[in-house]
């Protein structure tokens, strides 16, 4: 498990906006499980549920600024926005 998982950010979202000077798209709290297999080699296994609206506006956000179109979309995005 990577150094520090279970504890408090060291800063806020507000305080990292501030520092950076931009709006973060997203934040993700940290998943043990993900980690783990991550760090462990084991690749993405699968997304947790609770990744997937804050992925799909960072997705939404790499689409804009490389002016993707919709039918460009690679095919396995399907499960991005999905309630």
């Amino acid at each position: 498990m990577p150094r520090g998982l279970g504890r408090k950010p060291p800063v806020s979202q507000e305080e990292a906006e501030e520092f950076l000077g931009q709006t973060l798209l997203a934040v993700f709290k940290p998943n043990a499980q993900l980690a783990a297999s991550l760090t462990g080699g084991l690749g993405l296994e699968g997304i947790p549920r609770s990744y997937r609206k804050p992925l799909a506006r960072v997705v939404q956000g790499i689409e804009e600024l490389a002016s993707l179109e919709p039918s460009r979309k690679p095919p396995r995005a399907h499960w991005i926005g999905r309630k």
